[in-house]
């Protein structure tokens, strides 16, 4: 019960990275699905690791590319992406 409870979260957790940045028109060299800002096209999908990547990427552009409160978000998705990632692992 608890890994469907720890899929669906997941699963949620990935709507807004369902495109690259390339297909949701990257506004000035952001990532407009990873924030979760714009309905992203379906077709994608993206495994834990690949979403986090994704995440680790867009963060490392900082806050020549993001405001503070857009790479607070950022911050606060990859702490549960990898946190949901341990709980996967060691269960």
């Amino acid at each position: 019960m608890k890994k469907i409870a720890l899929l669906l979260f997941a699963a949620l957790l990935s709507l807004p990275m369902a495109a690259s940045a390339a297909e949701a028109g990257s506004v000035q060299g952001k990532n407009p699905c990873l924030l979760g800002s714009e309905k992203c096209p379906a077709g994608q999908a993206y495994t834990i690791q690949e979403i986090i990547t994704g995440l680790q990427a867009e963060l490392n552009k900082g806050g020549k590319v993001y405001t503070r409160e857009e790479l607070v978000t950022l911050q606060a998705k990859l702490d549960d992406y990898q946190h949901l990632l341990v709980s996967m692992t060691t269960n």
